[in-house]
């Protein structure tokens, strides 16, 4: 996109980084850079980051138990952005460590993707995490205005406690995608992508006190557990994958942007202490569109649009017969669980230059649905609210600095919520619990603030401190992170 952010009177490092950053706040949905084909489009100049951040969350209340209630980590990263005659390369690298404090009633890695189908146990604790990023893609223009492009990029995660119970997750996730696109005029592509995903993870529970163990169990849902299976099944492996398309309109100026991506994934969670047995399958389908048009007027620019999402996830519980030699064989099948959610929203920013300020504004108010739901015991937990959100964001150029502020605020109205999960138990305390806090309406604020600074002409040193507070029914949360790097 044409930035009508330029740096006045500024190195050449300064100009680079605010044309990048002035990109991004103009567009109003960044979706279109899923295809990868108009990634070498998203910038004007290339930049590399070397840095490392700090952050530190706090919950008053966990808002999602099996997750935790804080965490305490940081990174050392590097990526690079470059642009050459024909086309861009992009990459990066990344590790990451710290610890989630207080994680309950789950000894699985990557519960949001995974759920509901987790080991637990009724103990849990804080969780040592490190993970190792690596990433790389490219852009190619070819002759008639067609491009092609490529994109792959892998994390490993390691994840353990060094007090009962002590789980060790290994996880191991790649990630491929190929997108090509068709130049309609000077200023407009239009881009196909397709991507896959293979994801594994082993997930190992051991236990050394003499005193007694826990009793180890697999959730299915809204509370419900593999009663067969409670005891001391400790060993568990996902198996999964996923396969995305979609379809992306860049305007590289003035003009409609859209894009719409389909994802579909299966995560088969298989206990290794059985035999490999294949407990369930969770099966979902992912859906989003936007659509927007940009505007720009001399040193104004302004955006409108829309956007929405829809996810499916259905669990299927296999049944099985009497055991043969530790063998259990499957005698049928059944999809206990579902889980639906849904969002759209209408957008809106504008954003102008005077001297060295630019500033930008942007507001979205919207509507979010979710649902969860067992067939047998009929449960059924339900969320509606309206959702707003308003950001205002500052930059000055300097000489030498870049100076850059944001302030947001969101505010999440309820408007109808339900639950019925039977009688309060051990195992539905974290939904009762999740449920208390987001049934009700919440919010957040949060500011930041970033210095760059450029000693030399082509690199710069740049400081961000960044804070946001979530409020919740009977709850607060603190998030703060920092972060330093140099740029060239």
């Amino acid at each position: 996109m044409a930035s009508v952010c330029h740096a006045a009177d500024s190195t050449a490092v300064l100009q680079r980084i605010a044309t990048n950053e002035c990109a991004d706040r103009e567009r109003l949905f960044c979706a279109v850079y899923d295809n990868t084909s108009h990634r070498g489009y998203r910038y004007s100049h290339s930049l590399t980051n070397v840095g490392m951040d700090f952050l530190y969350n706090t919950q008053k209340v966990a808002v999602i138990p099996q997750e935790g209630s804080g965490y305490v980590g940081g990174d050392v990263a590097v990526s690079s952005f470059q642009l050459f005659n024909k086309g861009a390369v992009w990459g990066g690298a990344s590790y990451t460590g710290g610890k989630i404090y207080n994680m309950q009633f789950n000894e699985t890695s990557d519960y949001m993707r995974l759920a509901p189908y987790v080991m637990a146990d009724s103990v849990g604790g804080d969780l040592s995490t490190q993970s190792y990023k690596i990433s790389g893609g490219f852009n190619v223009r070819l002759p008639h205005k067609f491009d092609i492009a490529a994109e792959a990029a892998y994390r490993a995660t390691i994840e353990a406690r060094r007090v009962d119970p002590r789980p060790k997750n290994i996880v191991s996730d790649l990630n491929v995608k190929v997108a090509t696109s068709y130049g309609i005029n000077d200023s407009m592509r239009i881009g196909v992508h397709v991507g896959a995903d293979i994801y594994n993870q082993s997930n190992i529970l051991k236990f050394y006190s003499e005193k007694g163990t826990p009793n180890v169990v697999h959730l299915t849902g809204l509370g419900n557990r593999y009663v067969r299976f409670d005891g001391s099944n400790t060993s568990t492996v996902y198996n999964g994958y996923s396969a995305e398309a979609g379809a992306a309109l860049l305007s590289l100026s003035a003009g409609w942007n859209s894009a719409v991506n389909y994802r579909y994934s299966s995560y088969t969670n298989i206990i290794s202490t059985l035999n490999n047995l294949p407990m369930s399958e969770s099966r979902e389908h992912a859906a989003y569109a936007d659509l927007s048009y940009h505007f720009i007027m001399g040193s104004r620019f302004s955006s409108v649009g829309l956007q929405g999402g829809y996810v499916n996830r259905a669990g299927v519980e296999n049944i099985f017969g009497d055991a043969a030699d530790n063998i259990y064989p499957i005698i049928g099948s059944i999809r206990q669980y579902r889980m639906q959610q849904a969002n759209g929203c209408l957008a809106a920013n504008y954003g102008f230059a005077i001297g060295i300020n630019r500033f930008t504004l942007t507001y979205k108010i919207g509507y979010r649905f979710f649902t969860e739901s067992y067939f047998h015991p009929s449960y059924l937990l339900e969320l509606n609210h309206l959702t707003n959100n308003i950001e205002a964001t500052y930059m000055a150029v300097l000489p030498k600095w870049i100076i850059e502020t944001a302030v947001q605020a969101s505010y999440n109205a309820a408007l109808h919520s339900y639950m019925n999960i039977g009688e309060p138990t051990l195992w539905n305390q974290p939904v009762r619990q999740t449920f208390n806090q987001l049934s009700h309406s919440h919010g957040d604020a949060g500011l930041s603030l970033s210095l760059t600074y450029a000693p030399k002409p082509h690199w710069a040193l740049t400081l961000k401190a960044a804070y946001t507070a979530a409020f919740l029914h009977q709850n607060l949360t603190h998030t703060a992170a920092v972060y330093f790097g140099v740029r060239f």
